[in-house]
């Protein structure tokens, strides 16, 4: 992964071209790029990026795409950079808007890097979590700020000292802010809509097994585990449905997390897996346990899918 910093010195609509990448004597390309460029308040503006100061940090805020369907759980980071010379004694947690959007909590810690933006270095903290829209339309993500507790080296007390002295001032708390996202939200379309669909809106995979399989009298118990495996909204997935209840006794799924609990200072994924654990009772002869199913909408191929296990 490369990066490269850009900062828009004029408004109006831009492209940055295909780029062409030789690798192992194959020639690849990446995709063209479009962007808007649009005219900001007059003067540096605390949390801009596109004006950066070597005496302010600044909040910025990345998504994994700016459309989106209502649902669809994408990727949220959010970027302090704070100034080399400004000396970093803690920082508090993200506090973002969240009207229009569920975006799960921020971890405590971050992934640590350097960047240099208009010949001002800075450190870098990455924070990263997921979003997913509550409504359709228009939206803004953001803004997030977040309260620092630093200390601004005073580079004239240091230069006037014959010994160098102390160049940090006294610790002062300040708030460092991002800009908003402009993000299209789509509505599900209406057709084809399984009768069962409950709103999830993802890729998943389903899974099942059973025991015993061999020596079963009507009345006997069997033991049903399932896995949900992929990336999405899985607060919005029901567990997986036996197809064909005739002649069958069905016991509420128990779910659980397969990663067991979550640290809170961990960064959050949009890969998660889910199991279910349940019993089925035949109260009839039966040569085959049915499939169990679940159904959702892949928003990379725009369309509903029914999942079935053997």
């Amino acid at each position: 992964v490369f990066t490269w910093a850009l900062v828009g010195t004029e408004p109006g609509d831009f492209v940055i071209p295909a780029q062409s990448v030789t690798v192992g004597g194959q020639t690849v390309q990446t995709n063209e790029v479009q962007f808007k460029v649009v005219q900001g308040q007059a003067g540096p503006q605390s949390g801009t990026p596109g004006q950066p100061n070597a005496e302010e940090a600044f909040l910025q805020l990345e998504v994994g795409k700016t459309e989106i369907y209502q649902g669809e759980l994408v990727p949220l980071s959010a970027s302090l950079f704070v100034p080399r010379q400004m000396g970093l004694r803690r920082f508090g947690l993200i506090d973002i808007n969240k009207d229009d959007f569920a975006i799960q909590r921020f971890p405590q810690q971050a992934e640590q890097s350097q960047e240099v933006v208009g010949n001002i270095g800075f450190n870098v903290f990455t924070f990263r979590s997921t979003l997913s829209a509550l409504r359709t339309g228009d939206l803004k993500i953001g803004p997030a700020s977040q309260e620092l507790l630093v200390e601004i080296m005073n580079q004239d007390a240091f230069n006037r000292s014959p010994f160098g002295g102390f160049p940090f001032a006294e610790p002062q708390k300040i708030i460092a802010k991002s800009a908003q996202i402009p993000v299209k939200v789509i509505p599900l379309p209406p057709e084809g809509k399984p009768a069962g669909f409950s709103g999830a809106v993802g890729e998943f995979t389903l899974t099942a097994s059973a025991s015993p399989t061999e020596g079963l009298k009507v009345g006997d118990p069997i033991s049903v585990e399932l896995s949900v495996s992929g990336s999405g909204n899985f607060d919005a997935l029901t567990e997986p449905k036996l197809s064909q209840p005739d002649g069958w006794k069905i016991y509420p799924a128990r779910r659980f997390n397969a990663e067991g609990q979550i640290d809170p200072v961990l960064q959050p994924t949009v890969e998660r897996t889910v199991n279910y654990s349940t019993v089925v009772v035949p109260q009839r002869a039966h040569p085959l346990l049915p499939s169990y199913e679940i159904s959702f909408f892949n928003p990379t191929e725009k369309k509903y899918v029914v999942l079935q296990t053997p």
